[in-house]
């Protein structure tokens, strides 16, 4: 499935220096989770986002052309010990997760 980019974030992705960032929804048990990459917590799409620097690891995104739901393998590292229990408190597969990637200007905004 083709994705639009913006000129904006082509320029950022292909540019001499790349400060990628990764914001991640987890549809966990007790709610929804945001998180992102970025050295400290955010505000993007009308929503806070705790700021955990490294979250670990996010596997190959497959898309499709058709309608389907694909998995996706992810894992946490070097957390903010305030969420531990919330993602320790219960089983995720099979649970919606949606990722983002942006980009920093030479300033670290989005």
């Amino acid at each position: 499935m083709a994705r639009d980019i913006t000129t904006a974030s082509l320029e950022a992705a292909t540019g001499e220096v790349s400060r990628p960032v990764f914001f991640v929804l987890l549809d966990l048990p007790d709610g929804a989770v945001r998180l992102t990459t970025a050295a400290g917590s955010m505000n993007w799409d009308s929503e806070d986002w705790l700021g955990v620097g490294a979250l670990g690891r996010i596997g190959e995104i497959e898309e499709t052309g058709s309608l389907q739901a694909n998995g996706v393998e992810m894992s946490l590292s070097g957390i903010n010990p305030d969420i531990v229990p919330a993602v320790l408190a219960g089983s995720y597969q099979g649970r919606a997760c949606r990722v983002w990637l942006g980009f920093l200007t030479d300033s670290y905004q989005l």
